[in-house]
């Protein structure tokens, strides 16, 4: 099992295994790849300003040629996304009578508990590609599991799972517990258990004993989704409803001088745009449309 770590810890951890990331020595943020030649920062609280030395410090380091982050919202730049977080004691009193009876049905028909990478790779697959069809990705290869999980562990996340009573693992969730922070960046189900709450009986003791237990003050569940038209938007009620508030931001995404000018030609906007209004339910094209809004002007 992983403990918590200091961010230092953090960054020396993904060194160690090949992993990539910027940070400076006293900084509360880091900045990782995601994506060919794109990076975030992270944690995702974090709505500090992006200094020019800064922003070209992580081009140059990360060879990115787009770095994406929160602010504050204001008149400039105002809200277009939101941050999940849930930052105090967590018990079911805090959800509604709704939410509460399924918590309360979803743990009696399964177990939650931190489980080892190994019992992951075996059992966890189903879940994963599951979810990745319900919300129209691209199909993941046993093989890229196995490789996505094996990083996690290297990076220091805790798999949590809601098991069957036979041990069968109906849904997952990758944690990673950072100083007085933690985040959740993966959580995913088979479609055959959902009606039997397994998220929200997984969810609830992850929250529960984070925030209770692990000197945790404030967790995330990541952003909204940039996607215009994103299924995965379906998630925020979910995530609301289990004691998530709901902090709007400003997402951006800063390009490399070298090719700002032309992203950022209306032109470019318009095809875009052209591309989502021809296909509508396309995953690829909403991601498209969403990122190319979010592009600082």
């Amino acid at each position: 099992m992983n403990e918590s770590m200091t961010l230092s810890e953090l960054i020396q951890r993904r060194h160690a295994s090949g992993g990539r990331a910027a940070w400076r020595a006293g900084s509360s943020s880091y900045w990782i790849p995601q994506g060919y030649r794109f990076c975030v920062r992270m944690p995702p609280h974090c709505v500090d300003i992006v200094s020019p030395q800064e922003r070209s410090q992580v081009m140059r380091e990360m060879k990115a040629i787009a770095i994406s982050y929160s602010l504050t919202p204001s008149a400039q730049k105002p809200a277009n996304a939101i941050h999940f977080v849930c930052n105090d004691d967590y018990d079911l009193d805090r959800l509604s009578r709704n939410t509460r009876s399924k918590v309360r049905r979803g743990s009696a028909a399964f177990g939650v508990d931190i489980i080892s990478s190994y019992e992951l790779r075996k059992d966890g697959y189903i879940a994963a590609s599951d979810t990745k069809q319900r919300v129209g990705g691209s199909r993941l290869r046993p093989k890229d599991f196995d490789d996505w999980v094996r990083q996690m562990d290297r990076h220091g996340y805790q798999f949590w799972a809601a098991r069957t009573p036979d041990l069968t693992i109906a849904a997952w969730a990758a944690v990673l517990v950072v100083d007085n922070w933690a985040l959740i960046p993966v959580e995913r189900s088979r479609s055959e258990y959902l009606k039997r709450y397994c998220n929200n009986a997984l969810l609830f003791e992850i929250l529960r004993s984070t925030l209770n237990n692990q000197g945790v003050s404030s967790v995330s569940y990541g952003w909204s989704s940039l996607q215009t038209n994103s299924r995965i938007d379906s998630l925020s009620t979910f995530k609301q409803s289990m004691g998530f508030q709901c902090d709007p931001i400003h997402r951006t995404i800063d390009l490399h001088p070298a090719i700002a000018p032309l992203v950022g030609n209306r032109l470019v906007h318009r095809i875009a745009d052209d591309i989502l209004r021809r296909n509508p339910s396309s995953y690829y094209a909403g991601k498209i449309a969403g990122l190319m809004g979010a592009i600082s002007k």
